[in-house]
């Protein structure tokens, strides 16, 4: 066993809270282990938590014995990363997006719903969540916090010509020099998926959506995959998130949402037509996680207002329904709202209202005891 006695990796989940968020990211990783081992990666990448090696070592080698011996610990490290040390400005944000997609798992994605409506309804559970994460840093007697805005696009088109959902801007600490900030951005397409049901016999997600093309362009479905693809030649990390809802069945137990960054999609995709979320999948908080961890190669300065330019020109480029900014400043908004001032006909920036939720719902779970016959 790589966790020493004393060490917090032997915790396990007690309140009814810590209970959830293990069983949804349980839930998430007991069918999709990929995920794990990437979320995995992604945490000791960013060193949140620390001495994760231990635990991604036996997964990558495939040492079942001592990887199924792990799993409860990584899965509890992963589902509340905030535990493990003092948070800076960017723990805050990671820690906002975890609250965030476990509530908007289950809460959001149980009853049948539509990708706009789940688009609209994930900004607010990320503001509610930042909200939180302030109120436990004020009670910790911590001094990082962090902010919450979007800026709705919609006047520019239709979503189904759109390349892109939503672009997350994020504004975080540089570890190179604590009184600099850094900013980065990310473009996501939402697609629902219930992949627990086969689809013309195959297993797997249809990414096509018909009457998206241009005018001039082939209608043959895939002209948001194709503009998702031009973002990334931006240099904007881009790809889907797929929410686990369906438009006509009930979804008792959903997992989290999993992002698939667009460059890791199948080569037989053109042919098969659908994606395989087993593969090359982790959740939304772990891709910003990872993102996160690479910010002093893909972020740019956040006191260079041309560069910032740049970047949002970049990663607006398909023009999509909304920008959703997590910053840790508060004049980082408005510097940015100087930016988008130049197009202020086609879009208004405005706060996220927060939502009136004071707790969560605690939905009756399987056994916390994963069942690791069937995990690798």
């Amino acid at each position: 066993m790589p966790f020493q006695p004393g060490s917090p990796y032997v915790r396990s989940p007690n309140t009814p809270m810590e209970h959830v968020f293990y069983n949804v990211y349980h839930r998430t990783f007991h069918r999709y282990p990929r995920s794990y081992c990437f979320g995995l990666e992604a945490a000791v990448g960013s060193d949140i938590p620390p001495n994760l090696a231990s635990v991604l070592e036996p997964v990558e080698k495939k040492r079942r014995r001592e990887a199924a011996a792990d799993y409860p610990y990584g899965v509890f490290a992963l589902a509340m990363p905030y535990l493990w040390r003092r948070p800076e400005p960017s723990d805050v944000l990671r820690q906002a997006l975890l609250y965030a997609e476990t509530k908007f798992t289950i809460e959001d994605c149980v009853v049948p719903s539509t990708e706009p409506t789940l688009n609209a309804l994930l900004p607010k559970q990320l503001s509610w969540a930042i909200k939180l994460s302030n109120r436990s840093q004020v009670r910790a007697g911590h001094t990082a916090s962090a902010h919450a805005w979007a800026v709705s696009l919609d006047k520019w088109r239709a979503e189904s010509t759109r390349g892109g959902d939503f672009v997350l801007v994020f504004e975080t600490e540089d570890l190179r020099d604590p009184t600099k900030t850094l900013v980065f951005a990310a473009c996501l397409q939402a697609k629902n998926a219930d992949p627990r049901r086969p689809r013309n016999g195959k297993m797997g997600v249809d990414i096509r959506r018909y009457k998206s093309a241009a005018k001039g362009q082939p209608d043959d479905g895939y002209s948001q995959y194709r503009a998702l693809l031009r973002t990334r030649k931006l240099g904007i990390p881009s790809g889907y998130i797929f929410f686990n809802n369906s438009k006509k069945d009930l979804i008792k137990y959903p997992i989290l949402p999993l992002v698939k960054p667009i460059d890791l999609f199948e080569s037989d995709l053109a042919k098969t037509h659908r994606t395989d979320l087993a593969r090359n999948t982790i959740t939304l908080a772990g891709y910003f996680c990872h993102l996160f961890s690479q910010v002093g190669a893909i972020g740019i300065p956040g006191d260079d207002d041309d560069r910032l330019a740049a970047l949002i020109s970049n990663a607006t480029v398909n023009k999509p329904e909304q920008i959703i900014c997590l910053s840790h400043t508060a004049g980082f908004e408005h510097r940015l709202q100087r930016i988008l001032a130049e197009k202020r006909d086609d879009y208004q920036p405005e706060m996220i209202s927060d939502p009136e939720w004071d707790h969560i719902d605690l939905p009756k779970e399987q056994s916390d005891t994963p069942d690791f016959k069937s995990l690798f």
